[in-house]
């Protein structure tokens, strides 16, 4: 099957008038449950992710979860907000810290009331975190969904078969239609259904007036159970969205899409998150409290640079740093995989051979390792932006392979479009340091107490 770029997946895509009309429990479309994975099969750059490996302790977490979700079911404790935390957990003075939900719930009146239910990240959970007496394991739901639309996924969906047999004849329109992508359908389907029965009397059990979430694609029978029962559904903003992408670009759907999308900046009020604009709500960087609080360490890497990676660009990127260190060994170059970025044999030798690059521990909270450093280098990331929020001097990388993605709204960091760009960069100390103030605005508790 021919591999798209996004843009040409887009317009096919688009093409296809009627993909949201096959739906289930009378009103939620098949395509967009489904749509996050399948845009992977088709376009250039599926995900290159870490996955959990079913190890003892992993069965251990299932087995905590599932007392744990009992327990909320047998008391029926009501609590006014759910907060499904984004699983990516990092250590802040001494204490594992979610960075998105944690001070929200910290700098606002969610404190008196909520409950936070955590997924693992592949497979782990880290203690102790900040808010570990509110925090349950959510491991149950989509471990055994998994297990049981693995097994069953044709005996669960066959009441819905006309439905995804239309959906994918409209497809085939645009698109070669495989055996596989077929069969991703169908378990991505029975995976929904399964969860959102299985979630749904722990929810019920709670009796919440509100949800959060992030990201809506890993939380979306969540947010269909909160249309439903008129709970309203919140996504907290995961990251610098710089243009279209798989998860969030198309049409917003009510019995799918979150009730509102909650912004750290109002620079990112932006139709990039497939959201109505009287929808976003810019609620500022709660985390800004955290990183302004927090023990900053000392700048201790004066002749190093820090590379930030994504799975999507990990070989052209360490290609190109590679062009730079042979260029100038005079520079240490750590490159900083994203938490879900494995690097394969090849790349760990390009990285082996050459004394001035190291790969370096990606697990540290990413502000505390920026504060390290004097100079920051990648593609799109948003540790780029994070890093022009501490006014670091921060390259992008416009050229072998990889593409700065510019928005009018979002501006920052040097544009470096060839090696000789690279040399005027690092040589330059007088380069304009942009701590982007548009997209990392004061956090206004006011705006989340006022939440419906």
């Amino acid at each position: 099957m021919i591999k798209l770029s996004f843009d040409e997946y887009l317009r096919k895509e688009q093409r296809l008038k009627t993909l949201d009309s096959y739906t289930i429990f009378n009103n939620i479309p098949i395509w967009r449950i489904v749509r996050t994975r399948i845009r992977g099969e088709f376009i250039n750059n599926p995900d290159k992710t870490i996955g959990a490996k079913i190890t003892p302790k992993l069965l251990v977490n299932v087995l905590i979860s599932f007392i744990q979700l009992l327990n909320i079911v047998i008391k029926r404790k009501r609590v006014d907000n759910i907060i499904f935390s984004h699983p990516r957990l990092f250590k802040v003075e001494g204490k594992y810290i979610e960075r998105l939900s944690d001070p929200v719930i910290d700098y606002s009146n969610i404190k008196y009331s909520y409950i936070i239910f955590e997924r693992w990240q592949n497979g782990i959970h880290k203690k102790t975190r900040v808010h570990q007496e509110k925090c349950n394991y959510w491991d149950f739901i989509p471990f055994i969904s998994l297990i049981i639309s693995k097994v069953f996924s044709q005996i669960i969906v066959k009441k819905y078969r006309n439905q995804i047999r239309e959906l994918i004849s409209e497809l085939s329109l645009e698109f070669e239609i495989s055996v596989k992508i077929q069969n991703e359908i169908i378990r991505e389907l029975s995976n929904f259904i399964i969860s959102y029965r299985l979630a749904h009397p722990i929810l019920n059990a709670c009796s919440a007036k509100r949800v959060f979430v992030a990201p809506r694609s890993t939380f979306n029978y969540i947010i269909a159970y909160g249309k439903k029962y008129d709970v309203k559904s919140y996504e907290l903003q995961h990251g610098i969205t710089l243009g279209q992408t798989k998860l969030y670009s198309g049409v917003y759907h009510n019995a799918i899409d979150p009730d509102f999308f909650l912004t750290f900046g109002k620079g990112n009020i932006s139709n990039y998150f497939g959201m109505p604009i009287d929808k976003i709500i810019n609620i500022g960087y709660a985390y800004g409290h955290h990183i302004t609080n927090m023990q900053k360490e000392n700048l201790m890497h004066l002749n190093r640079i820090l590379v930030i990676s994504d799975p999507q660009i990990t070989e052209p990127l360490l290609k190109t740093v590679l062009l730079f260190a042979k260029k100038h060994p005079e520079w240490e170059f750590d490159f900083r995989c994203h938490p879900q970025e494995a690097l394969n044999l090849y790349q760990k030798n390009i990285i082996r051979n050459q004394l001035n690059i190291h790969e370096v521990n990606n697990d540290g909270e990413s502000f505390l390792t920026i504060n390290k450093y004097p100079i920051v280098i990648g593609e799109n990331s948003s540790v780029l932006f994070e890093a022009m929020y501490l006014n670091k001097k921060v390259g992008r990388l416009n050229f072998n392979g990889l593409n700065v993605a510019l928005d009018s709204k979002i501006q920052g960091g040097f544009i470096i479009n060839s090696i000789d760009d690279f040399d005027i960069f690092i040589r330059d100390s007088n380069l304009i340091r942009d701590n982007c103030p548009l997209l990392y605005s004061e956090f206004e508790s006011k705006i989340v107490n006022n939440l419906k």
